[in-house]
Parts: structure tokens; sequence; C-alpha cells
């Protein structure tokens, strides 16, 4: 077991509450602690754009977040980090600090390990 916590915070369908749940077991298999967002060293958000709302409260959530939380690292994947205009968005976010694509969900547990590896 480590010492090191996340959070999973999910917008959207079946499929994003699935995956998140994945991303979850494999933090909890690697030893990670789940906690709430505000004590989490790590905020996983995996998102939806549905709507434009959709959009909006997405970004409102990760303003929240880093507002309540400084010190977590916010990691942002989901349907928002899918086309170049919206990872470029997500990146140009100071609150965020690392954007993985869709594509590469898999990888978060992975990425994660590698911020905590000395």
């Amino acid at each position: 077991m480590n010492n090191h916590s996340f959070s999973i915070i999910t917008f959207g369908c079946k499929v994003n509450q699935y995956e998140s749940q994945t991303i979850h077991e494999s933090l909890l298999r690697r030893g990670y602690n789940e906690t709430p967002y505000f004590y989490s060293d790590i905020v996983i958000i995996n998102s939806c754009t549905v709507t434009s709302q959709a959009d909006a409260k997405f970004r409102k959530t990760i303003r929240k977040i880093h507002k309540e939380s400084p010190a977590s690292k916010i990691i942002v994947t989901g349907c928002f980090a899918v086309s170049a205009r919206d990872i470029n968005l997500l990146k140009s976010m100071p609150e965020i600090y690392k954007v993985i694509e869709n594509k590469d969900k898999d990888t978060i547990s992975s990425f994660i390990d590698s911020l905590f590896t000395v």
C-alpha cells in the first residue's frame, strides 16, 4: 500500500462510468487510496461533451476542484479530450495538470505510477 490518494469524477454515459470503474479498480490494485477529491493527490475527471451545457459544467467543476484543493493534480480524459480543439482548450486551462486523450484512457494508472516513482 502506498500513501497516495485519488478520486474520480465521471460525467456522462454508461461507457464513461464503466471506464471510470476500470481505472478505479486498477488504482486500488496498485495500492492507491480512494479519498474525497479535496483530500486527493490526484483527481481524475472523465469528461462528457454531449451538449454545450455539459461542457460548461465540466469546466466549472475543474475550476471548483482546483480552488478547493489546489495541491491536487487534475487529470482530464474522456469525450472532451478527443478533438484537437477541445484538447488545446483543456491544455490552456492552468488548473489542469495533464490531459490524457480518450483513446489513451487505459494508460492513466501507469501515468499516475510515474508521478510517484522516485
